[in-house]
C-alpha cells in the first residue's frame, strides 16, 4: 500500500463518485423512485435489448414524429449517471415512445400496455418534471 511508503500521504475520494453513490443509495429508500427505475429498466429490456423489430418500428415512429432517434439506455447501479442517461433518452423521445406503446395490441402485447399505463401515471410524469427542472440549472 502506498501509505506504507509515504506515511504523510492523504487519501481523498472522488467527489463525483461519492455523489453518485450517495444519490443512488438515497433513491433506494424512496419507493416511487425505485419503482420508476424498475420501469425504465423494464422498458429497456422489453423494447430495445433484443428486439430488432421493435427497435425498427420505434425508429420509424421517431422519424415520422421528427423525434430524436436515441437508443434507450440500461440503468446500471455502478455506472455514473446511468440513471440520468436512461431517463434522458426516455424524456427526449417520450412522444414517440408513448405512440409506439399505444399502437401495440394489449391482447397480443400486455407488457406494452403495462408500460404505457405506467408511463402516463401522474407520479412518473412528476418525477420527469422534477428531475429535469432540477438538472437544468
Amino acid at each position: 500500500m502506498m501509505t506504507r511508503e509515504n506515511p504523510h500521504l492523504l487519501s481523498v475520494h472522488c467527489v463525483a463518485h461519492r455523489l453518485a453513490l450517495v444519490t443512488s443509495q438515497a433513491a433506494e429508500e424512496v419507493s416511487a423512485l425505485k419503482a420508476y427505475q424498475e420501469t425504465i429498466t423494464s422498458l429497456y429490456y422489453y423494447n430495445f435489448k433484443n428486439s430488432p423489430c421493435r427497435q425498427d418500428k420505434l425508429l420509424k415512429i421517431q422519424n415520422i414524429l421528427d423525434s430524436p432517434c436515441i437508443k434507450y439506455k440500461e440503468v446500471h447501479s455502478v455506472r455514473w449517471l446511468s440513471f440520468y442517461n436512461a431517463l434522458e433518452a426516455v424524456y427526449r423521445t417520450l412522444d414517440s415512445l408513448l405512440t409506439y406503446l399505444a399502437e401495440a395490441n394489449p391482447q397480443k402485447d400486455p407488457k406494452a400496455a403495462g408500460l404505457k399505463k405506467k408511463g402516463t401515471l401522474p407520479i412518473y410524469l412528476a418525477i420527469f418534471v422534477f428531475f429535469f427542472l432540477s438538472t437544468s440549472f
